[in-house]
């Protein structure tokens, strides 16, 4: 935003430096940003963690002012339900997520289900208890003695069903063949977190077709967040490969005044409620793929034509 004083410059470069309670504007845009990347996932990781975060303290008590702010006027009932560990009552994500871990179960499906953060673990882990599912989890507090023997474990018991597991935990040589859906509950800044994620489930052994499925919350920063993860992906693979891509986005990462719709801090922190830029892409995929189609089709139908003209003796050398 341009500052009022008509200099052209931004407000935070300009004449306001600081915000109202006197801190460095720029020093509080990733703590904003942690925090509506909490609020994409679950009200609860609004909460201060009383560990970290004795009560009565000044960190205590700006957290807890934040929370409330995202609470507003449902700050009791959320507080209620979020005590009462209900917690899929007021996410989005874990009500896709319970349909989804019904539909597998019948099915005899085995699940990886990936989050980033360890406090949305514990959030994932009391949901799948209360849904009675059985589970391992395995995290960067597990010791490095027991970690084989949980994942040998989940992928020779045909009794766990799910793989509740932190995305940057057991690096490049996990191997977890038995599972085959995965499942990111939460997109990571780092494309390569996340693809280095889905890729345990695809090691020498995998005889099942596997599945991988993105949860994000629409219009939020999350989708933004993955919408850079498909920018980053394009053009590595234009950088390493050669590839042709398709252009979705009309922003041009590190270009001032080119941020379009993808980077600046502007786009970062806004709601977008009008529309949906990931089912855009998804949209402008589908009918690119069915214009491919089309094209392909008309080339075998003129391959054949030809061949069967050809075969009925109406080719002509001259």
């Amino acid at each position: 935003m341009k500052c009022d004083c008509g200099s052209g410059e931004t407000r935070h470069d300009c004449c306001y430096p600081n915000e109202s309670e006197g801190r460095d504007v720029k020093k509080i845009l990733l703590p904003a940003l942690a925090r509506l990347m909490k609020l994409a996932n679950h009200p609860a990781l609004m909460q201060p963690n009383i560990g970290k975060t004795p009560k009565g303290t000044e960190k205590y008590e700006r957290e807890k002012s934040y929370e409330q702010i995202a609470f507003g006027h449902d700050y009791d009932k959320i507080k209620a339900i979020i005590n009462s560990g209900d917690y899929e009552q007021i996410c989005g994500k874990l009500k896709v997520l319970k349909s989804l871990l019904a539909i597998w179960k019948k099915s005899g499906g085995k699940v990886l289900l990936f989050s980033n953060s360890t406090k949305n673990l514990d959030i994932l882990e009391t949901f799948l208890k209360r849904e009675r599912h059985s589970f391992s989890r395995f995290d960067g507090s597990i010791p490095t003695e027991k970690r084989q023997r949980i994942v040998n474990n989940f992928n020779v018991s045909p009794n766990k069903f799910i793989f509740l597991i932190s995305t940057k935990a057991g690096g490049l040589g996990l191997n977890l063949v038995s599972a085959n859906k995965v499942v990111v509950f939460d997109p990571s800044w780092n494309v390569t977190h996340d693809l280095q994620a889905q890729d345990r489930a695809y090691r020498m052994g995998q005889k099942r077709t596997t599945n991988v499925y993105r949860l994000i919350s629409a219009g939020t920063i999350e989708e933004m967040v993955y919408n850079r993860q498909i920018y980053k992906q394009q053009m590595a693979s234009i950088g390493l490969h050669g590839k042709n891509e398709r252009r979705y986005f009309t922003g041009v990462q590190g270009q001032k005044g080119q941020e379009g719709e993808l980077f600046g801090s502007a786009n970062l922190l806004k709601l977008v409620t009008d529309s949906v830029i990931t089912d855009e892409i998804i949209k402008m995929t589908d009918q690119a793929e069915k214009e491919l189609y089309r094209i392909e089709k008309v080339q075998v139908q003129m391959s054949l034509s030809i061949r069967s003209h050809f075969l009925a003796g109406g080719w002509r050398r001259w």
